[in-house]
């Protein structure tokens, strides 16, 4: 495969992204958001953490088919999409939405291998976590991170404590199950993701995520869900 991108400043993301793939990874921020992080988290190891989240990872390749809505102060916007998962950290995104527009990337964990148009994906790979767990598939720790943890009977969080960023995740044990994630940058809320699964917790049905800065947010419904093989190996190279 081709050599990963860098993910690049959060001060260049909104200002080069383009508007429909911005919310769907950027960094932004919404008035009355409200943090999920939890009280009374104490440290843990990264080994349990990824204990945690190895259950939330499909045993297969799953190829999932979305509806998708798009809205700030300056208007709204829907269309289709589709996201191809071979677990266990590499998507591609497809993507059709108004006035003919359409554009596909490729991530693996939390870089891009390759977008087009060129340059609609790469400024906003920092918060991909949020994507992920809005697909119901919470990353794992990195190295060096710091973990913490508590659980209760109504809820199970864990935290991802690095220098620059700050991961929560909150998997809120109902029926059916929901999975939340927050990301914050020197204290301030970047973005959120809230999923909600299907009776089964099999997979999400329908999930949003919201950006404070840019006043944003990105929903969907999944109209579908097919677990296959394999992929053909070419939907991972740049066209």
């Amino acid at each position: 495969m081709a050599q990963r991108v860098v993910p690049v400043a959060e001060a260049n993301w909104v200002h080069h992204a383009a508007p429909i793939l911005a919310v769907v990874l950027a960094a932004g921020c919404q008035r009355g958001l409200k943090s999920i992080a939890p009280l009374g988290m104490t440290p843990d190891s990264a080994s349990a953490a990824r204990t945690w989240v190895v259950a939330y990872v499909p045993k297969q390749p799953v190829h999932y088919h979305l509806h998708w809505k798009y809205r700030n102060e300056r208007g709204a916007a829907g269309g289709r999409a589709s996201v191809r998962v071979a677990p266990p950290d590499s998507l591609r995104f497809d993507f059709r939405g108004p006035f003919g527009k359409s554009g596909a990337a490729v991530v693996i964990g939390d870089s891009g291998l390759w977008s087009k148009p060129e340059g609609d994906f790469a400024d906003v790979l920092r918060s991909a976590p949020l994507f992920w767990t809005a697909l119901g598939m919470p990353p794992p720790p990195k190295p060096q991170v710091a973990v913490s943890a508590m659980a209760t009977t109504e809820r199970r969080a864990w935290r991802y404590a690095a220098a620059s960023d700050t991961f929560d995740f909150v998997e809120v044990r109902q029926k059916p199950l929901r999975l939340m994630a927050e990301m914050r940058r020197a204290g301030r809320i970047i973005g959120l993701s809230d999923a909600h699964f299907d009776e089964s917790g099999d997979h999400v049905v329908s999930a949003r995520l919201d950006f404070p800065r840019a006043q944003s947010r990105f929903s969907f419904t999944v109209d579908s869900v097919t677990r296959v093989e394999t992929f053909d190996p070419d939907i991972w190279r740049e066209p």
